[in-house]
C-alpha cells in the first residue's frame, strides 16, 4: 500500500516598509479623514507594503488604499507595532540623542573634576619642602611658593569653570528630559501600520494613496461680528476653529473642512412633535437706559467717526485674508470649504 503526503511549504511575503506623507486632509465636525501618498520598488512576486509611523487613533475600517502602477492589490490589513524603531518620530529621536550627548558631556566634565581634586589633594599632601637636613634658598623657597599658590589658583579656577559647564548641563538635561517626556505622547501614538499586500509579474514602481478617518480631531464654527459705526453695515465673519490630538503632524497639507459626519447615514432624520405656546410680553424699567444711552451718544458718534476716518485711511493698506482663498460647495447634506493654500 503506497501513501502520499502532498507537503504545503508557507513562505512569508517579503515586507518593504515605506514612508508616507500626508498631503490632503478633510477635517469633519468631530473626525478628520487623511490622505497620504507613497511610492514603492516592487520586485517580481508578492509583497507586504508596510505604511509606518501612523497614529494608533485611525478607525480600521475606513482604511482604503489606491495605486498607479503594473501590480495587483491582493488585501489591506492593519496592526500596532509598539516596537519598531521606524514608529519613533523623527523629532523625539533628535531629543533622545541630544540628552545621550549632553549626559556624555556631564561625564566627561565630571571626569575632569576628579582629575583636578586629586591633583590638588597630592600636592597638599606633599607641602613638605626637601628634607630634615636640606636647607633651601630664598629664592628656592619663593619658588616652590609661586609654584604652590600659582598651580592652586589654576585648579579653582579650572574647578570653578567645570561647575558652571555643569550646572548648565544639568539645566539642559532636565529640558530635554521634560521635552522628551511630552514627545513620547507621540511615540505612544504614532504604532500605528497599515499593510498593503501587492503582487506584481516583474519589477515595477507602485504609486500608492492611503486614506484613513482618524479621531481626536475636528473643527468648530465661530462667528466675529464687527461694527465700525452705526452707519456703516455690520460684518458677520464666518470662521474656523480647528483642532487635532493625533499625533501626526498636519504640514504642508491641503486642507478641507466639511460639516458632515462620516459616521452617520444619509437617511433622512424623523422629526418629533414640536408643541409651542404663545409668549408672554413683559414691561421693564427702561427709562433710566435711555438717559444713560442718550448721554453716551455724542461720545459713541465721536469715537465712530474716528473709526472711520481711520478704516478710510487704511483701506489701500489691506493684505489679503484666508477667507479669499476660500471656495464654499455646497451639496445636499453638507458644505465644504476648500482652502486653495496649503
Amino acid at each position: 500500500m503506497w501513501f502520499f503526503i502532498a507537503l504545503h511549504t508557507v513562505v512569508a511575503q517579503p515586507e518593504k516598509p515605506v514612508e508616507s506623507k500626508i498631503t490632503q486632509v478633510t477635517v469633519f465636525l468631530n473626525k478628520a479623514q487623511v490622505t497620504r501618498e507613497a511610492t514603492a520598488k516592487l520586485d517580481p512576486g508578492k509583497t507586504s507594503i508596510v505604511i509606518t509611523g501612523l497614529t494608533s487613533m485611525l478607525e480600521t475600517e475606513s482604511v482604503q488604499a489606491a495605486g498607479k502602477g503594473n501590480f495587483v492589490i491582493l488585501g489591506i490589513s492593519h496592526r500596532q507595532n509598539f516596537l519598531s524603531e521606524l514608529n519613533i518620530p523623527k523629532g523625539l529621536k533628535v531629543v533622545r540623542d541630544s540628552i545621550e550627548y549632553c549626559r556624555r558631556q556631564l561625564a566627561l566634565e565630571q571626569s575632569q573634576k576628579e582629575i583636578l581634586s586629586r591633583e590638588e589633594q597630592m600636592l597638599l599632601s606633599n607641602q613638605r619642602i626637601g628634607g630634615a637636613n636640606q636647607n633651601l634658598t630664598v629664592a628656592e623657597l619663593k619658588a616652590m611658593a609661586d609654584f604652590f599658590r600659582s598651580r592652586l589658583g589654576e585648579i579653582v579656577t579650572a574647578r570653578m569653570k567645570i561647575d558652571e559647564r555643569i550646572k548648565n548641563l544639568n539645566t539642559k538635561i532636565a529640558r530635554l528630559n521634560r521635552q522628551a517626556n511630552e514627545m513620547n505622547d507621540l511615540y505612544t501614538r504614532n504604532t500605528s501600520e497599515i499593510v498593503i499586500n501587492v503582487s506584481a509579474d516583474e519589477a515595477t514602481n507602485a504609486d500608492l494613496t492611503i486614506s484613513y478617518v482618524v479621531n481626536n480631531a475636528g473643527w468648530s464654527p465661530q462667528y466675529d461680528l464687527r461694527a465700525t459705526n452705526t452707519k456703516s453695515p455690520v460684518q458677520l465673519s464666518y470662521k474656523a476653529i480647528v483642532f487635532q490630538a493625533t499625533g501626526e503632524e498636519w504640514k504642508n497639507v491641503k486642507l478641507k473642512l466639511s460639516t458632515s459626519n462620516p459616521s452617520q447615514g444619509g437617511l433622512k432624520p424623523e422629526l418629533n412633535t414640536w408643541n409651542i405656546d404663545f409668549y408672554t410680553p413683559m414691561a421693564y424699567q427702561y427709562r433710566d437706559m435711555r438717559k444713560a444711552q442718550a448721554a453716551a451718544a455724542p461720545a459713541q458718534r465721536a469715537a465712530g467717526e474716528d473709526l472711520e476716518e481711520a478704516d478710510l485711511m487704511d483701506s489701500t493698506a489691506k493684505a489679503s485674508m484666508l477667507s479669499d482663498f476660500v471656495s464654499a460647495v455646497q451639496t445636499t447634506l453638507n458644505v465644504e470649504f476648500d482652502i486653495a493654500l496649503r
